[in-house]
């Protein structure tokens, strides 16, 4: 029984670490939140701001301020963005700009910040 549970708790464990590194774990990438993200947009013009959800998505409703560069193109446009410059990244829920923020960090840039919650936590005006 006791081999049993030490096995359990290890694999608990491995689990657990594979989570944490995997999706919370992102040095060098800030977090902030939607409303935190309104403030920014409406008070500073020197940042860059990507939407990292596909065409279609975006083209049902976006922020003003923010381009499109889907996930699946970002590694062939991310030539268009400035490494020294913030950058702030947004998708539908938060999974896919930390993923596209986890690149442009593998890439050289410098200041990231992931938006978490997305569009689904947006409560500005979109176009």
């Amino acid at each position: 029984m006791i081999p049993n549970t030490i096995v359990t708790l290890v694999v608990i464990g491995a689990l657990f670490l594979f989570l944490y590194f995997r999706f919370f774990s992102s040095k060098g990438i800030s977090q902030i939140s939607t409303r935190q993200l309104q403030s920014i947009v409406e008070s500073s013009s020197n940042h860059q701001y990507i939407d990292v959800r596909s065409v279609s998505e975006y083209q049902r409703g976006h922020i003003r301020e923010f381009k499109n560069l889907p996930l699946d193109t970002l590694t062939t446009k991310m030539a268009t963005l400035a490494k020294n410059q913030p950058i702030y990244v947004l998708c539908q829920s938060g999974m896919r700009s930390m993923k596209a923020s986890q690149q442009l960090k593998k890439s050289g840039f410098t200041t990231i910040v992931n938006v978490k919650g997305g569009m689904n936590k947006w409560r500005g005006s979109t176009q």
